[in-house]
């Protein structure tokens, strides 16, 4: 929970990359979007991509619970107004 709470309150600006999946079962299958991700590099703050942060499938027992723990707690991230989405 400590951690959850550090992040909501960031000073730093922090980017989040998300898109729609470009290929089922490949969210980037031609690293199209990579660029995207290239471009907020330049902005020398941190960076969370859901499709690489988050466990994708196929998925362990504990990488699910993981997976849905993050799901759950993505308002913390995508509603935080110190980061850039």
């Amino acid at each position: 929970m400590e951690e959850k709470a550090r992040l909501a309150g960031m000073h730093k600006k922090v980017s989040a990359v998300s898109h729609s999946w470009l290929k089922q079962g490949h969210a980037d299958p031609k690293a199209i979007r990579k660029k995207d991700v290239a471009y907020f590099t330049g902005w020398g703050s941190p960076i969370l991509w859901d499709f690489v942060s988050l466990f994708q499938l196929p998925r362990s027992k504990a990488e699910s619970a993981l997976f849905k723990d993050a799901l759950q707690n993505m308002r913390l991230i995508y509603g935080n107004p110190q980061w850039r989405v």
